[in-house]
């Protein structure tokens, strides 16, 4: 091409204009088959023009405006963190408009899939990582569960953190700073403040890619199938009838799990509690609903074994308690005394209630600071009365030994007014062979074991524990009699043999 300029350089009112890169065309003319010495084209160049470089005020709009395209109306779930990042991780490895092409045409692939289940600040991390940092983002890929905390691990800090120094990044620094904002455990291994004090039920709402709940949506480049998309949860929860929607998402998940055999209705709960506790929608038609479906939402239990056994039980107490926040006071009031009134869900709506209770120092709790009280005292001992009512109603109809899980009903009642109350009724129980039955079968407690790679579920009855509110040698003299009758059944028998090993297994036990 050069050569052909140079042949018809000189015809009369002609002008060539040369675009090209003179390092490149210099290296091109010593490497050819006949090697030129780079000053043949100063006999062609007659005016070299040197392009201005691109200026970083423009590169970092160029960004923008390819980026908006992308996401359209989604925005950042939290816009100081999401500008600390960009100038920390993200703008030092986009110098130029074919780093920003790049970054965008990469986002644009993955970004329709995800939108709505990732946090777009950490995308765009991982992302910018991904096509700048091989290295590292396969790092990040390849240890992924010790990263979000998949496993629990009692490794120092410091020595975890430094498992993972970018040290042959080609930003080491810039590197060092990205991992910092995606796992805030590196950033403390290494003391790198990251300014981040987001907390973790806060990062689990965000969809982070440092949560164990949520981190496999960045890597199946689309919403973990094992997870309800938040987008139908939410839907489901603003239908003008929301029983209808989550008893359908119920029925759904029943019989599903995870890959890892989890269930997926203890997920779907955990899902609904991060949502409810950051936006304000736990309507009195969602309360309403979450209330109608809890007692067959304990009793499913959906145990996960993990640092801390979780249920249903404690899903639906966090759902009500926390939804709480977010809505204004006066709307925290009519939740609160609809809870203690509606006909349904009084297992769940006593331990609520209790917590709220509990805030203001109230049933032997110490009090917490006014700021962490979620009602007024007014309210929560308004809500304390009627609950008790439906308890004691409950208890003189006999319908408390049928309910979802009534140890704990038994329990709640026993905190909330007096021992002797509870023993009292209990006593009464005695005298019907039914109530004592269902007494011995229900009066257990669970106990999770795990040793080894075995977990195992062992039913305790600890007779000094309940010597407040029943006469331990008494109620087991009455269930011998009931069970060693001769028309005694054989379900009755094994009740009372069970007893009889949960009792040992109290005995036993050192809590």
């Amino acid at each position: 091409m050069f050569s052909l300029v140079k042949s018809l350089g000189d015809l009369p009112g002609v002008f060539y204009v040369l675009s090209y890169d003179h390092i490149a065309v210099s290296r091109a003319l010593k490497e050819g088959p006949e090697p030129i010495e780079p000053e043949f084209l100063e006999k062609i160049v007659q005016v070299p023009l040197k392009l201005p470089p691109p200026w970083q005020p423009e590169i970092r709009q160029l960004f923008f405006a390819k980026l908006n395209s992308v996401i359209l109306d989604a925005v950042p779930s939290d816009e100081s963190r999401w500008r600390k990042v960009f100038f920390e991780a993200i703008e030092p490895y986009i110098r130029n408009p074919r780093d920003v092409t790049r970054l965008a045409n990469t986002l644009q692939v993955i970004w329709p899939n995800v939108a709505g289940d990732v946090d777009l600040t950490d995308l765009l991390i991982l992302t910018a990582l991904q096509l700048f940092e091989p290295n590292v983002y396969q790092s990040i890929f390849e240890n992924i569960e010790a990263l979000a905390g998949e496993s629990m691990s009692f490794e120092d800090k410091k020595i975890f953190a430094a498992r993972f120094e970018p040290k042959t990044a080609n930003k080491p620094d810039i590197a060092k700073k990205a991992l910092a904002h995606l796992f805030p455990k590196l950033a403390e291994g290494w003391d790198v403040h990251i300014w981040d004090g987001t907390v973790y039920l806060k990062k689990r709402e965000q969809r982070r890619v440092c949560t164990r709940e949520y981190y496999r949506n960045y890597f199946l480049f689309g919403r973990d199938p094992d997870r309800v998309s938040r987008a139908d949860i939410e839907s489901a929860l603003e239908d003008e009838k929301p029983f209808e929607r989550l008893s359908a998402l119920v029925n759904r998940l029943k019989d599903a799990h995870s890959r890892r055999g989890m269930s997926r209705v203890g997920a779907l709960l955990d899902q609904i509690f991060e949502i409810v506790f950051a936006k304000p929608l736990l309507t009195e038609s969602v309360l309403q609903a979450i209330l109608d479906l809890s007692d067959g939402l304990i009793e499913r239990e959906d145990i996960v074994w993990e640092f801390f056994v979780t249920d249903n039980y404690s899903r639906l107490d966090a759902i009500l308690t926390f939804g709480l926040e977010p809505l204004a006071v006066a709307e925290r009031s009519k939740r609160v005394q609809f809870m203690a009134t509606h006909q349904n869900g009084l297992n769940i709506s006593a331990l609520t209630i209790e917590h709220l209770a509990a805030q203001h120092g109230l049933h032997g709790h110490q009090p917490k600071h006014e700021t962490e009280r979620l009602i007024s005292l007014d309210d929560a001992e308004k809500a304390t009365t009627k609950i008790i009512a439906r308890l004691r109603e409950a208890a003189s109809t006999g319908k408390i030994l049928t309910m979802s899980d009534p140890s704990r009903l038994i329990w709640a009642w026993s905190r909330l007014t007096s021992p002797g109350e509870v023993k009292t009724w209990l006593s009464k129980q005695m005298t019907n062979d039914d109530a004592v039955v269902l007494l011995a079968e229900t009066l257990p407690g669970t106990s999770y074991q795990s040793g080894g790679d075995e977990q195992k579920i062992v039913r305790t009855f600890k007779a000094s524990t309940y010597e407040n509110i029943l006469d331990v040698p008494k109620f087991r003299q009455r269930l011998k009699e009931i069970a060693t009758n001769k028309s005694a059944s054989e379900a009755t028998t094994k009740i009372y043999h069970d007893f009889i090993l949960a009792e040992e297994a109290g005995a036993s036990s050192r809590f």
